[in-house]
């Protein structure tokens, strides 16, 4: 896949891009553009979800030089660019929300993604 880490096979617009917590965290900071290309790719898919394998907690105990709030800050920026990022305090937790996302009908994700983007929807840390 260009663009993502998870799919179904029947429906290729819906990708999931998992990130362990220094994965992310580089996002952040000193791979932000190559990311951002691929936030820039995702806009031609029907669904887009970053899922981060980390609570904001667990960042902020290994952020490293990164302050929380250039964290907070792209995390809020991509979120109102339209990409959800999602927050599970584990891989395992991290997997299965990958897989409720993508097992779920198209139209229910669609309709997850555009209350998320205007706002109507909460998403908290698992």
């Amino acid at each position: 896949m260009e663009t993502g880490d998870y799919c179904l096979a029947e429906n290729p617009g819906l990708v999931i891009e998992r990130k362990a917590p220094g994965d992310f965290l580089a996002c952040v900071g000193q791979s932000r553009q190559r990311f951002e290309r691929e936030l820039a790719r995702a806009r031609n898919l029907a669904g887009f979800f970053v899922i981060v394998e980390a609570d904001l907690a667990d960042l902020d105990r290994i952020r490293g030089g990164l302050s929380m709030e250039a964290v907070i800050g792209s995390v809020a920026a991509w979120c109102r660019r339209g990409t959800p990022v999602l927050f599970a305090s584990n891989p395992r937790t991290a997997a299965a929300l990958a897989w409720r996302i993508l097992a779920q009908p198209a139209e229910e994700v669609a309709k997850l993604a555009a209350r998320i983007q205007r706002g109507r929807a909460i998403v908290a840390t698992i």
